[in-house]
């Protein structure tokens, strides 16, 4: 066997482990070694909100009021707002917004 058959019959062989190989492992490793995990009823997700804003002005103030009325623990909460190049007051709208509740960036 000369040295480009060596190299073929192994990226060959990589070939069909990566296609059947590893799935046939990782089914008998799931089956021998079952994980179940415990369902925590009292976890909550931290949700972040992202508000892309371009002179949005007129409406800004309505959306930011919305989102922080959310029915949502506040903790877990961050809103997100982000505003490119916005000619109309957007960004002062929002920094105001963002002085009063630290969940607004």
């Amino acid at each position: 066997m000369n040295v480009f058959e060596i190299v073929a019959a192994a990226a060959l062989i990589l070939l069909a482990y990566t296609y059947f190989g590893y799935p046939l492992l990782l089914g008998l490793l799931a089956r021998l070694f079952p994980w179940r995990p415990r369902p925590d009823a009292t976890w909550e997700p931290t949700v972040s909100m992202c508000v892309a804003a371009y002179n949005a002005a007129a409406y800004i103030e309505a959306k930011l009021q919305s989102l922080v009325g959310q029915n949502y623990p506040a903790d877990k909460l961050e809103i997100l707002v982000y505003s490119d190049g916005s000619s109309d007051g957007t960004e002062s709208i929002v920094a105001a917004w963002a002085q009063r509740d630290p969940r607004i960036t």
